[in-house]
């Protein structure tokens, strides 16, 4: 029987689209939990969006505040962090550029100002993260008057909470000012160390109480 089935070479690469990465580790606990809520539901995921807004009465130059961001990614691996479409993994990526968004108000009425200004902030909990896809942050420069910017900041609670958020903002507040970050801890290796310090005991007892399954979940679905 002849053999018609013809083999080809297709060159893929299914980490291109993240650009080149520093590391890999495995999801930490916590992330895998918020993960599985993910999965459960598309919009679950806004849920999950955390938000800050900042007044600074003065104006900030552009160029200025996204040279400090970059700082800002480079210190803190978690802001470069994506994961696997199963959620089981993360990825560092080596370099990211993450752009400062910037929205000019100046010229508008004052009514036509603050109506936006709050609009601003209502969409930076509902537009979703692409959970696969870095950066998992978004910045904000709204230009609202000469000596009034406004800062907008927005993060998926995967690689960041609300305290995470302040010290981000202090960060980012120190990089602009002096034009330097001191190097952080990095978050990888804080996953690496979790998923590594599972005591034996622990797991061997609840796999010793689920040996025969769980109980069945009756739910009132008809």
């Amino acid at each position: 029987m002849k053999n018609d089935l013809e083999f080809k070479v297709i060159e893929f690469d299914p980490f291109a689209a993240r650009g080149e990465l520093s590391r890999s580790a495995p999801a930490t606990e916590g992330q895998t939990e918020i993960w599985t809520s993910l999965v459960m539901s598309p919009i679950a995921t806004l849920a999950y969006n955390e938000s800050i807004a900042v007044t600074v009465k003065t104006s900030l130059d552009p160029h200025r505040l996204q040279a400090a961001i970059d700082l800002l990614v480079q210190k803190h691996d978690a802001l470069r962090m994506s994961f696997s479409p199963m959620g089981r993994s993360l990825f560092i990526a080596k370099n990211l550029k993450l752009p400062l968004h910037i929205i000019d108000l100046r010229n508008d009425l004052m009514q036509d100002r603050l109506a936006s200004w709050q609009k601003l902030r209502e969409n930076a909990t509902r537009e979703a993260f692409v959970i696969d896809q870095a950066p998992l942050l978004r910045i904000s420069l709204i230009k609202f008057s000469a000596e009034d910017s406004r800062l907008l900041l927005s993060a998926h609670h995967l690689v960041c909470d609300g305290w995470s958020l302040a010290v981000i903002l202090q960060d980012l507040a120190k990089a602009y000012s002096e034009g330097r970050l001191e190097d952080a801890p990095s978050f990888a290796d804080y996953a690496m160390n979790e998923h590594h310090s599972v005591d034996p005991k622990a797991a061997s007892y609840w796999k010793n109480i689920y040996q025969d399954g769980g109980s069945v979940l009756e739910l009132p679905i008809a």
